[in-house]
């Protein structure tokens, strides 16, 4: 449990400290995992969320500035916070650097998005196609697989490294 609480705060914040937070409760636990593991399955799916990422169905990226949650309905619901944006499916050729945000399956575009609000940014001399606030995406009927959301959250004033977030379905 305590090793699922690290692991939150760590997507939820960005924070690097709560990551090797994480590692030091896998290490000191180590000995015993290897000599039952039977016994530690729970902190066993804590080691694979650690290695591998999270597969939950609400998922943060963004330093905690995005929020992801895969709904019931086959809708991904991404929603952010205040001040913060994401880039829009496609960008001109000549805004290099800015990173679009893909829904895909394996190689397979899989959503439509909604259309982007044109803004006007200090890095650009043209409108940037960007998402603000809440977007909903609608899968395909009965889509089941991985599905891979790739993004960029950026503010006014700062692009974070883009993110890519896995979940099962």
């Amino acid at each position: 449990v305590a090793l699922s609480g690290l692991l939150l705060l760590a997507a939820a914040t960005g924070e690097e400290r709560w990551r090797v937070q994480a590692l030091a409760l896998v290490n000191s636990f180590s000995g015993l995992l290897v000599a039952s593991p039977s016994a530690f399955s729970y902190l066993l799916t804590g080691v694979e969320t650690l290695q591998r990422g999270s597969r939950q169905q609400v998922q943060y990226g963004g330093q905690g500035a995005v929020r992801v949650a895969l709904e019931s309905a086959g809708r991904v619901r991404i929603s952010l916070q205040p001040g913060w944006h994401i880039n829009g499916p496609a960008q001109p050729d000549d805004e290099a650097g800015l990173v679009a945000s893909v829904l895909q399956a394996g190689t397979e575009t899989l959503a439509v998005w909604p259309e982007p609000v044109l803004a006007r940014y200090a890095f650009s001399d043209e409108p940037v196609a960007v998402y603000t606030g809440e977007v909903l995406l609608d899968l395909p009927a009965a889509f089941n697989g991985e599905l891979s959301l790739k993004f960029q959250a950026c503010s006014d004033s700062v692009c974070l490294p883009p993110d890519e977030l896995i979940f099962n379905c």
